[in-house]
């Protein structure tokens, strides 16, 4: 998946993270339903470790939510604010006019 635009982007990153269809619901299912099916199985050291990764899953899929949510609010933020001079000073004054010629005799 490739987004062109800032829109498009936030819409990839609302569905892979938040969609119950998402990529990381359903890796988060896969991990859990592993783990039960070895739990099922007796073999609850490969149960765990699949557990443990469904945890790990669900921390970074928190970071990544974070971090999108921080670059709508930044870009949103910058989308609003008035335009700024270079290196993010105060917007720059007007410059002088430009020098005019001397009229011909």
């Amino acid at each position: 998946m490739r987004a062109s635009t800032e829109s498009q982007f936030h819409g990839i990153a609302a569905w892979v993270l938040d969609s119950d269809q998402g990529a990381v619901d359903q890796l988060h299912l896969f991990l859990e339903a592993a783990a039960t099916w070895h739990e099922d199985r007796g073999d609850e050291a490969t149960a765990g470790e699949y557990r443990a990764l469904a945890t790990g899953l669900e921390a970074l899929a928190d970071d990544m939510v974070r971090l999108t949510e921080q670059r709508l609010h930044t870009a949103h933020r910058s989308a609003t604010a008035p335009p700024r001079a270079p290196h993010g000073g105060p917007p720059a004054p007007p410059g002088p006019p430009a020098p005019s010629k001397p009229p011909r005799r």
